[in-house]
């Protein structure tokens, strides 16, 4: 009876550890986020179309349509992307906010370094 107590504690002790432990140490960004598969399917669709940020609209005299467009501006977009939905400095302009896994996306990204992966 001792002996399986002993066990059940442990075995919970153990998994509260590892609860903690996911939810206070583990980083927002774990993973690095692929340019090629997340980032520019994101700027693509909501950034550069025609008459904004590509290259006869280049609002703002921002151009995203190349990598090097994105990286060099990351945190313009970054800071426009995570606005509330009230504001008017909200991009993409005229459209909804973007999704929370969007936004978590592209800030991993910009912390990883940015890179053309």
């Amino acid at each position: 009876m001792k002996a399986a107590r002993f066990v059940f504690f442990v075995i919970l002790g153990f998994h509260l550890l590892a609860c903690e432990k996911d939810m206070a140490a583990e980083p927002m960004c774990a993973t690095i986020v692929s340019y090629s598969e997340k980032i520019q399917p994101l700027i693509d669709m909501n950034c550069s179309t025609s008459g904004c940020h590509d290259q006869t609209g280049q609002q703002g005299g921002v151009n995203l349509t190349s990598y090097e467009g994105v990286r060099d501006n990351a945190d313009k977009i970054l800071s426009v992307i995570q606005l509330d939905q009230g504001n008017s400095g909200l991009m993409p302009l005229g459209g909804p906010k973007l999704a929370d896994s969007s936004i978590r996306h592209f800030n991993c990204w910009s912390n990883h370094g940015k890179l053309n992966n």
